[in-house]
């Protein structure tokens, strides 16, 4: 088994040596095994083995669910990620990462790009990286989300590019992406900032107990620019279908926060918007039984990637499933 103290970027040490021998793995935490074996009751354990049993599962290219329809109204979605990288001794460095995970108007993944030894550098809270990365990936990941639509000139013009990043960048770098997608032609686009904790929450009160919104469910702030969207709220699964839906804990239902932060003339956050990121998330293979899924895949599977590519990953051309 596994030490309880795992050395930093053990994870992704393993899965970078995983995908450049082309063999899947599935860590399984000691710690894990003895709760398992000593304390969990039995839905608990039914939890852990579903879990388990469902990452092998993804990793041996299982697709359990997609999209019944078309997201309407865009052209495909890019996630921006960043990382810095470690020196020898531990210490960060002013280099780094960035990555784009890219998805088509059905939710599924069609290519990610990295540029790796990147100035990065983060001050008061904005990240600042190199401009000239940032543009020669999001023109690469244009490139193939107009490799996949029917209809390239329609498209271009009547649908939208969706950019989503989860940390505050720059403006500049903002600047950047706007231009690069309209280098590329495409007339409408909207850059919007995922916050994963946000600072407001909504739930009734049913004497000591806590009723939490259900799924999906959203408000807006300042409508046009700041939402709150509930990804996980009143836990869906249950294995007894006759009970009601299992309510997660207090600290752990919190909302996203959504931001608009930049588009053409016409764009703002929009109703739409939000459901897209909802569709997202529940893409995700693990949403199902993990209430801590609250993030879109493209945006927790695009950070994965970043990070194997900081910890020295020698290709980028792999399938997916690796990133489970």
């Amino acid at each position: 088994g596994l030490p309880l103290v795992l050395p930093p970027l053990f994870n992704y040490n393993v899965k970078k040596a995983s995908i450049e021998k082309g063999v899947q793995s599935q860590i399984i935490l000691k710690k894990n095994v003895e709760n398992y074996v000593n304390h969990m009751d039995d839905t608990a354990k039914g939890d852990f083995l579903w879990n388990f049993a469902f990452g092998i599962f993804s990793k041996l290219g299982g697709t359990p669910w997609k999209l019944d329809g078309i997201l309407q109204g865009v052209s495909g979605f890019i996630a921006l990620n960043t990382v810095s990288t470690s020196s020898d001794d531990g210490t960060i460095e002013r280099k780094g990462i960035v990555a784009l995970e890219v998805a088509n108007s059905w939710g599924e993944p069609i290519g990610r790009f990295f540029s790796d030894n990147t100035n990065r550098f983060v001050e008061r809270g904005t990240i600042y990286v190199d401009i000239k990365s940032v543009d020669v990936l999001v023109k690469k990941a244009l490139d193939q989300i107009q490799r996949e639509l029917t209809e390239p000139t329609q498209s271009k013009e009547q649908e939208y590019v969706i950019v989503h990043v989860k940390d505050r960048y720059a403006n500049e770098v903002y600047d950047k992406i706007a231009s690069a997608i309209a280098s590329k032609g495409f007339k409408k686009f909207k850059i919007i900032h995922i916050q994963e904790q946000g600072a407001l929450r909504a739930c009734s009160q049913d004497g000591y107990k806590k009723i939490w919104p259900q799924e999906g469910s959203y408000w807006y702030l300042q409508p046009g620019n700041i939402a709150y969207l509930y990804t996980i709220g009143r836990w869906q699964y249950s294995l007894d279908l006759a009970k009601e839906p299992y309510i997660i804990g207090a600290h752990d239902v919190s909302p996203l926060q959504i931001n608009f932060v930049k588009g053409n003339e016409t764009s703002k956050l929009d109703d739409t918007d939000l459901k897209h990121i909802y569709y997202l998330t529940r893409l995700h293979y693990y949403s199902a039984d993990l209430p801590r899924i609250k993030m879109p895949f493209t945006i927790r599977l695009g950070e994965r990637g970043a990070q194997l590519a900081a910890s020295g990953l020698a290709t980028l051309d792999f399938p997916i499933s690796f990133l489970y």
